[in-house]
């Protein structure tokens, strides 16, 4: 019986395809620019279609100035399209995109 490494070095030779392990420095990624925008965190909600009373009692007892942005979604059926933002927008002082 061939060895694992035998096995996958002829199944490469087969594809015409050579393996090859990069390096640990090719895995080190290059660190971001010093950024001179505000950095916030984003806090991700979810619910299921009945789930607008939940996010609307949410929003209502949410401060203006929490520093934090909110993605609300809201688990639909594909064939029907969301008013999620339109209705949400109407009882928050929020922005809602």
């Amino acid at each position: 019986m061939k060895a694992k490494s035998e096995l996958k070095s002829s199944r490469a030779d087969r594809l015409g395809t050579t393996l090859a392990i990069p390096s640990a420095a090719a895995h080190k990624r290059p660190r971001p620019a010093p950024s001179t925008a505000r950095s916030f965190p984003v806090v991700g909600i979810g619910a299921s279609a009945g789930g607008y009373e939940s996010f609307t009692k949410f929003l209502e007892q949410l401060p203006l100035d929490t520093g934090m942005a909110f993605v609300l979604v809201q688990h639909l059926d594909p064939t029907h399209e969301s008013k999620l933002s339109e209705l949400l927008s109407r009882i928050t002082r929020l922005p809602v995109i």
